[in-house]
């Protein structure tokens, strides 16, 4: 029927549009990451015990938990310093040998608390997670354990964030014994006096953390090689997609018309 046409052909362009604009962010979060990454390995790591001066340092270690302690994780349960949260809802398929299904974010939050990395040079680092550039493994989800459900509900509404039914979980994860580069500002914070023989010295802690102009990335090696690639290529077939769904749909509205 004319009507039932018109109806599917004006969902095939927003489904479309809102493909494009899904994968054009997806894109642009590619590019992000891309200049991050550079950034990250582009600086040669100094030893934590030897860090003197308070600006932009890079430091390799391992992750240990701070004071704080650890965070659950809503998918997996685990204890984590620090972990992100995608509901994502099947949009479309790509078709095709390399196509595949189109997946719809309708949900992304994250939650972290400060964490130390120790690097074997005798000292150690505190890495504030509010504002961090987090990369670690994505780990999927189509069906969740057994109490997961509960958490994620409880950690999106403690968000704001109303949905938390989906088709897909994606959850990443920064546990304590995770290899890591820390990239970014640094300072020296006095913790007050130390005794030492014959003379009191102050004693500091080191403290990473982003500031305004001045990100901090943390992240896994093999999560900065993987996310150079997979987010652009998904990026790229959702704006193709998208855009033969919006001609599709013009096409159709254009002929009911004629």
């Amino acid at each position: 029927m004319p009507g039932s046409d018109l109806t599917f052909s004006t969902m095939l362009v927003s489904v479309g549009i809102l493909l494009v604009a899904s994968g054009g962010a997806a894109v642009s979060l590619r590019r992000s990451l891309a200049t991050l990454a550079a950034r990250l390995l582009g600086r040669r790591p100094v030893p934590i015990a030897q860090v003197v001066h308070d600006g932009p340092l890079r430091i390799d270690g391992t992750v240990t938990a701070g004071v704080e302690g650890t965070l659950i994780a809503p998918c997996s349960g685990e204890a984590v310093v620090w972990f992100r949260l995608r509901l994502r809802n099947l949009a479309a398929s790509a078709g095709g040998e390399a196509g595949g299904p189109i997946m719809i974010t309708i949900a992304d939050e994250q939650c972290g608390t400060p964490f130390q990395v120790e690097d074997g040079s005798g000292a150690h680092a505190e890495i504030m997670t509010s504002g961090a550039q987090v990369m670690t493994k994505a780990v999927g989800f189509r069906e969740l354990p057994l109490g997961a459900h509960e958490r994620v509900r409880l950690f999106l509404e403690g968000k704001g964030n109303e949905t938390w039914i989906a088709e897909a979980y994606e959850e990443e994860c920064l546990r304590p014994g995770d290899r890591v580069s820390v990239a970014g500002p640094a300072r020296r914070d006095p913790m007050g006096p130390e005794p030492i023989p014959y003379r009191d010295v102050p004693a500091s802690r080191l403290i990473v953390e982003a500031i305004p102009g001045q990100e901090l990335v943390v992240a896994t090696p093999e999560a900065v090689r993987r996310a150079l690639g997979g987010v652009y290529r998904g990026g790229r077939i959702a704006v193709v997609v998208g855009i033969a769904m919006i001609a599709a749909g013009l096409v159709g509205r254009w002929v009911m018309a004629a």
